[in-house]
């Protein structure tokens, strides 16, 4: 019983294939009717001038045009924030202040250090200097003499290298004077435009390092669509074109936008096989409900031609390499090579090979 029902089994395989091959057969090389015997199973296209457009679609997120980091000046404590997260400010408002207690410690410390030095230099150039004929004066013996002289150059060199040395010193002080006093005018910091301000983080930070990130303020009246093309779009699509585009949450929300760059660098991908993918941007106009980081989806019109000569693709067959179509000459059909042109999604140009008003069948 079960040998006869795998003599069952592959008869049936044996059959579907070759049904599958005589229908593949019939329908990739259509056949021409002879004059007289034409049967009514077949479409009639009339050959005739289409406004034809080819577009890109692409998707992407929306993305704030101007967003302004605001940085931390200098090493502090927080003493007080002024504003809150999603905040609007206007140019010049006070956004946060910081602690200056130990800025002003250091200030101090320094404007001490540099008096002190000063003092220094004016107690070292006091005392008078003793002459040789002083020395004379006194009754010194020669190798005294000559003692007190060698003591005198030798104070001299000390009192030059300490000079210089106070030089220095003196210039450091300063600059760390000039650095104290550049803090604390920086200690209040204000907004530098108009905006909405937010937060780095998901509070306010209480103590901030040096050129830390704190926060940024964003032009929400601003916003571009971020995204990306392959390598066989990329070559299409041109700043200045025209996208139209679609807010995904919001189904019958379209707005307009332009395409502002397109970018000469691919991004990597995760392997050779992978397709190059090259961002592009688009500036996207004013919508009451377009915030950023939106799902969006757009269609970049590359190419338009008016009132071009067109059939439906369908109409359009293919074989080794070359493009025919079958044309109704009165009661006969005929296979006829023709040129093709511009393509889009439902049409095809005909650039050669027939004229308005042909009449082409779709078996």
């Amino acid at each position: 019983m079960k040998k006869r029902s795998r003599w069952i089994s592959l008869i049936a395989a044996v059959l579907i294939i070759g049904i599958s091959v005589f229908l593949y057969k019939q329908s990739s090389s259509p056949k021409l009717a002879p004059a007289g015997s034409m049967e009514p199973s077949y479409l009639e296209i009339p050959v005739t001038r289409e406004n034809l457009s080819r577009s890109v679609e692409i998707r992407g997120k929306s993305s704030y045009v101007k967003e302004t980091e605001i940085y931390s000046p200098f090493s502090s404590k927080v003493k007080e924030w002024k504003v809150t997260d999603g905040q609007e400010v206007e140019a010049g408002t006070v956004l946060f202040e910081l602690d200056v207690t130990d800025v002003h410690k250091q200030l101090e410390l320094h404007q001490l250090n540099l008096r002190r030095g000063e003092l220094e230099k004016e107690l070292r150039e006091a005392p008078r200097q003793i002459t040789p004929e002083e020395d004379i004066a006194l009754g010194l013996t020669e190798e005294e003499s000559r003692q007190q002289y060698l003591d005198r150059e030798t104070r001299k060199l000390q009192d030059q290298l300490q000079a210089e040395l106070d030089k220095l010193q003196a210039k450091l002080d300063q600059a760390q004077i000039q650095e104290s006093e550049n803090k604390l005018a920086q200690a209040v910091v204000t907004a530098p435009e108009k905006g909405i301000f937010l937060f780095t983080g998901t509070s306010p930070p209480q103590v901030i390092s040096e050129n830390e990130p704190v926060g940024k303020i964003v032009d929400i009246s601003q916003l571009e669509m971020i995204s990306t093309v392959g390598e066989h779009d990329v070559f299409q699509v041109q700043p200045g074109m025209d996208v139209e585009v679609k807010i995904n949450a919001l189904r019958n929300t379209k707005i307009k936008g332009t395409v502002t760059s397109v970018s000469k660098f691919a991004k990597q991908g995760s392997g050779s096989s992978v397709s190059s993918q090259f961002e592009i941007i688009i500036a996207l106009e004013p919508h009451e409900q377009l915030i950023a980081g939106l799902s969006l989806t757009g269609e970049i019109v590359t190419e338009v031609k008016d009132q071009a000569l067109a059939l439906p693709s369908l109409a359009i067959y293919r074989e080794q390499g070359e493009a025919y179509v079958l044309v109704k000459q009165g009661e006969q059909i005929e296979r006829r090579a023709v040129q093709l042109g511009m393509e889009t999604s439902e049409h095809t140009e005909i650039v050669s090979g027939l004229e308005e008003g042909d009449i082409v069948v779709l078996q």
